[in-house]
C-alpha cells in the first residue's frame, strides 16, 4: 500500500534541513561568504553620545542626573572593552564638567563620578573638577575628589586642592576621599 504524499513531506523536509545543515558548517564556511562580526564590536556612534549631551541640558533634573550617570557608564564600559571612543570622550567630557555646575547637586555629584567613571581619557575635566573641590555640598566634593583619585597621575595638576581638602574640608568623608584620591594621583606610572 502506497503512502499519501502528505505523509512523505516531512521526511523529505527533515532530510534538507540535513543536507542544508551539512552544507552550511560554520566551521567550513564557503569562500564567497566572509563571516559576520558579532554585534558587540560596532563602535558605538558619535550621534548617540551627541544626544546625551544635549540631554545633560534638559529642564528635568532626574533626567540631567540619569543622564550623566549614563554616559559616564557607557563611556567606561566602552573603554573597559578597549574600543575606540575618542570623539564620543570628546564630546561627553566637556557636556560633563559644565554639569559640575548644574544647580542641582545630584546632577553635579553624578557628573563628578561619571567623570571619575571615564577614568585618565577625562583629564580635560581636571580643573573643573579642582574647582568643585570647594563645592557647598559634601557629597558633590566627596565624588569630585574620588573622580580626580580614579584619573591617577592624569590628575597631577590637583595635588595643591587635594592636599587642601585633605587637611580642611569639614567633613570627614570628603577629607578621606581627598586624602586617598590624592595617593592615587601622586603615584608614579
Amino acid at each position: 500500500m502506497k503512502k499519501p504524499p502528505s505523509s512523505r513531506r516531512p521526511l523529505a523536509m527533515g532530510l534538507g534541513l540535513v543536507l542544508v545543515a551539512a552544507c552550511r558548517n560554520p566551521a567550513n564556511p564557503p569562500a564567497e561568504q566572509a563571516p559576520t562580526p558579532p554585534a558587540t564590536e560596532q563602535k558605538p556612534p558619535p550621534a548617540r553620545i551627541a544626544t546625551d549631551v544635549a540631554w545633560l541640558k534638559d529642564p528635568d533634573p532626574i533626567k540631567r542626573r540619569n543622564t550623566a550617570y549614563a554616559l559616564g557608564s557607557k563611556l567606561d564600559r566602552w573603554i573597559r572593552a578597549h574600543e575606540p571612543v575618542q570623539a564620543e570622550v570628546d564630546a561627553a567630557v566637556p557636556a560633563l564638567a559644565s554639569a559640575l555646575k548644574d544647580e542641582n547637586e545630584d546632577v553635579r555629584s553624578v557628573a563628578a563620578d561619571a567623570l571619575g567613571m571615564i577614568g585618565s581619557q577625562a583629564r580635560a575635566a581636571v580643573p573643573a573638577l579642582t574647582a568643585v573641590l570647594k563645592d557647598p555640598a559634601m557629597k558633590v566634593r566627596h565624588d569630585a575628589a574620588k573622580a580626580l583619585g580614579a584619573m591617577g597621575p592624569a590628575a597631577a595638576a590637583a595635588i595643591p586642592a587635594l592636599t587642601t581638602a585633605a587637611r580642611d574640608d569639614p567633613e570627614p568623608w570628603s577629607r578621606d576621599a581627598a586624602a586617598e584620591a590624592l595617593k592615587k594621583v601622586s603615584e608614579q606610572p
